[in-house]
């Protein structure tokens, strides 16, 4: 076949990954999110560990996928056995099947977030990658195209696949923080001369609607004592999205998401310490509600 006829062809599989990746931004767009959605019997903050590590299941399969596939095309030293072409697709598909629970939650959850860097990096990644995944079950299939397709749509997906776990299993694994992705703790604070901490001493407040901020990335005050049956009121006043998550104390819960000038109000009635934070900013966003009798 002449080669020009066989670079044409790299069309439709590149049409194809265009096609699925812009379904699966669409369907983003018309889902209806909700934060408490549940992976596996967990919703809110406490799915991170969970997809944290079938993230890394996934880069752990991909990095064979790369490893069995140079030991395939004799780019390895060793003789290759008859089972390795069976491993190599099995482990491929096993990958995929592993990120199922992965894109679930993502995509009702928290859909497409372009909040910062790392938010945009890791969505636009997440819509590509299903697709790129269809442009090389064509590529594999078709005999076709020419040689150097194969190992640009496996690289490809290999790429995006380090991608995604850099930009959210690594953020969650390292203090919610992915180098070059996102601003560290103390870079925060840095910008935010103001940024509170839930050490110290807690105000202590009468009982009422107790205002709470939350501003240039930060919650103040972020540690807070007050009376039982007490009302807090969060408010936002930055131009993204905020929530209230419970993460520990004597009850659990979430908020939904609220924007700019948007409020969320919780009466907390059972004595005790609950730590929360926002989930869209968590590694600035952390606070702490003392209630007592």
């Amino acid at each position: 076949m002449p080669p020009g006829d066989s670079n044409r062809r790299l069309l439709i599989p590149a049409a194809v990954a265009l096609a699925v990746s812009g379904a699966v931004y669409g369907l983003t767009q018309v889902v209806s999110l909700d934060i408490n959605t549940s992976l596996f019997g967990q919703s809110a903050t406490d799915t991170f560990p969970l997809k944290s590590w079938l993230a890394t299941g996934v880069l752990a399969l991909a990095a064979f996928q790369l490893y069995s596939a140079l030991w395939i095309y004799g780019r390895l030293p060793w003789r290759k056995p008859a089972w390795l072409g069976t491993v190599h697709r099995v482990s491929g598909y096993s990958a995929i099947f592993l990120s199922l629970p992965i894109a679930y939650h993502c995509m009702f959850a928290y859909g497409f977030r372009d909040f910062d860097r790392r938010t945009v990096v890791h969505s636009l990644a997440g819509c590509f990658f299903y697709g790129a995944f269809a442009a090389k079950v064509i590529v594999v299939r078709s005999r076709r195209l020419p040689g150097w397709a194969l190992p640009v749509a496996g690289g490809t997906m290999l790429t995006l696949v380090v991608v995604l776990w850099y930009s959210a299993a690594l953020w969650y694994f390292n203090g919610f923080d992915s180098p070059g992705l996102t601003p560290s703790v103390s870079a925060a604070r840095s910008t935010y001369p103001s940024y509170p901490t839930t050490g110290g001493r807690p105000s202590a407040t009468a009982a009422g609607v107790v205002p709470i901020a939350y501003q240039g990335l930060a919650i103040a005050p972020a540690s807070i004592k007050v009376k039982a049956g007490t009302t807090l009121r969060w408010t936002n006043l930055d131009a993204t999205l905020h929530n209230v998550v419970i993460t520990s104390g004597p009850a659990k819960f979430s908020s939904p998401a609220f924007n700019k000038g948007g409020t969320y109000k919780a009466t907390f009635t059972r004595p005790g310490v609950y730590h929360y934070l926002c989930t869209y900013h968590p590694a600035t966003m952390k606070g702490a509600i003392t209630v007592v009798r």
